[in-house]
């Protein structure tokens, strides 16, 4: 389960999750992927 507001989630379903907080990525890592995926996909994606 995915949530971004976990103190929503009632508790008896909260307490049988793992909770994990992840930072944002930079902009530098996002784009990098991106490009990474469409490159092995063989996708064209501008520069934009």
């Amino acid at each position: 389960m995915v949530v971004i507001f976990f103190h929503r989630i009632i508790e008896p379903l909260a307490s049988r999750c793992a909770k994990f907080r992840f930072k944002p990525l930079s902009e530098e890592i996002m784009s990098s992927r991106i490009l990474y995926i469409c490159k092995e996909e063989e996708l064209c994606l501008d520069a934009e």
